[in-house]
């Protein structure tokens, strides 16, 4: 357990040193604000590390997570049901006898920030549309309801302002998605700030468990599947190349406790492959294939992190590579 003090340092490193940089990249700072560290609110308590999706999915909310998703990717609702669903729909099948076996993990890059986000989003009206229980809006909400994000926290503590609304705490609309699970990864990023190693080890430990717990619980949903999970597993957007590599976009290596924490899950992983135009140049998005959890070995993750960097670079990213194509360690 954290105490009120540690927290209150957590939220304050996290807020100022992340969480204005992350609104200012999602483009959304103009409608945003940091909620202040207040032990009272529950988005303060660094002892609490996922939030479950409520009984009742706000459809406002879900509009305006949807909006910002659309926004960080330069595109359009039309374009994602096109683009990101169909891939979904065609594989529901596949993925649907996977979900009755095991938890399954959507791995997605990181660039831009929500692609972990759309990927929940495309796959569960994709999958919705070939499942045959009740109206499709209730066979959304029921995958909604079995869907987890591993995400940083310092996205968190962050309030939405729209007109003639109250403020909205980010997690109501991260909960439209999917249960948030919040982790603080340990890249160079953190690990050059005035964040505490201390108290990111021993927050991360909580969250890890936390994980865990939920990976291998049942759910309630009608057709008994496991639960489906999404995550950038890099844990921080692309970075530039130095020296030597300068001029080069890289892929953060995934580490060995992420790997770690996949196999303990129990997890499956599918690919979500992807390169976003930004509206210089055509998007693409495919699909892998599901790989179940007795395969997945750190070979294997760092193989799809390799392929996922090919796939940029086929589809207009000349320059993308995966630190590990590279050797370095990022």
């Amino acid at each position: 357990m954290l105490a009120l003090e540690e927290q209150r340092e957590l939220h304050e490193c996290l807020t100022r040193e992340f969480t204005t940089r992350y609104l200012g990249d999602l483009g959304v700072d103009k409608i945003a604000h940091i909620t202040p560290f207040d032990p009272d609110n529950p988005v303060c308590d660094y002892n609490k590390t996922y939030w479950d999706v409520p009984e009742f999915i706000n459809p406002i909310f879900r509009a305006v997570g949807i909006k910002i998703i659309e926004k960080d990717h330069r595109i359009s609702r039309s374009e994602i049901d096109n683009l990101c669903v169909a891939p979904f729909a065609d594989k529901a099948p596949e993925i649907i006898d996977a979900l009755h076996q095991y938890p399954l993990l959507l791995s997605s890059d990181h660039n831009p920030d929500l692609q972990s986000a759309l990927a929940l989003v495309a796959a569960q009206k994709g999958i919705a549309n070939k499942q045959t229980h009740g109206r499709e809006r209730a066979r959304v909400r029921d995958m909604i309801k079995i869907s987890n994000g591993i995400g940083t926290r310092a996205i968190h503590p962050v309030e939405i302002d729209l007109p003639l609304l109250p403020a909205i705490p980010f997690v109501k609309i991260e909960q439209t998605v999917g249960s948030p699970h919040l982790t603080i990864p340990r890249n160079p990023t953190t690990k050059s700030s005035s964040l505490q190693s201390g108290l990111i080890r021993r927050y991360n430990i909580v969250a890890s468990s936390n994980i865990i717990k939920v990976a291998g619980s049942p759910t309630n949903h009608p057709d008994d599947l496991h639960s489906l999970w999404s995550a950038s597993l890099g844990g921080e957007k692309n970075l530039g190349g130095r020296e030597e590599h300068e001029g080069k976009v890289i892929m953060h290596m995934v580490n060995e406790g992420t790997i770690k924490l996949l196999q303990k899950m129990g997890c499956g992983v599918l690919q979500v492959y992807s390169s976003f135009g930004k509206g210089k140049r055509e998007s693409h998005f495919e699909l892998g294939r599901i790989i179940p959890p007795d395969e997945i070995t750190s070979d294997t993750i760092h193989g799809l992190q390799i392929d996922q960097a090919q796939f940029r670079r086929k589809h207009g990213e000349p320059n993308v590579y995966y630190a590990g194509e590279l050797d370095l360690a990022t």
